[in-house]
């Protein structure tokens, strides 16, 4: 089972699809058009509560876009990152000034 999450739901919405979908969750999707419209302010701590062996893959709902692949990749890779940082250890990292290693 695939659960697709999309940036503009809560970070318990995301939790409860899937504690719902349970042992038959195969991982968890996020579309490449919905990351590459966000920013690290608007999705920061959204996939906290996902079990840390969840999957997390990006896919796209139509035939995607080649062109800057490799650009778009690194910025996602960054932004779930984000997504995954819990609140508090984000907290620790801005008030500490650091940065991920991938900025």
């Amino acid at each position: 089972m695939i659960v697709t999450a999309t940036t503009d739901q809560s970070a318990f919405e995301i939790e409860s699809q899937v504690l719902e979908a349970g042992n038959r969750l195969g991982y968890l999707r996020l579309l490449a058009e919905q990351i590459d419209g966000t920013t690290e302010a608007d999705c920061a701590g959204l996939l906290a509560t996902v079990p840390v062996h969840v999957p997390v893959a990006v896919g796209s709902v139509a035939p995607g876009d080649r062109h800057g692949l490799e650009t778009r990749a690194h910025l996602w890779s960054v932004l779930i990152d984000r997504m995954l940082e819990h609140p508090l250890a984000r907290d620790r990292r801005l008030s500490l000034g650091l940065q991920s290693d991938r900025d």
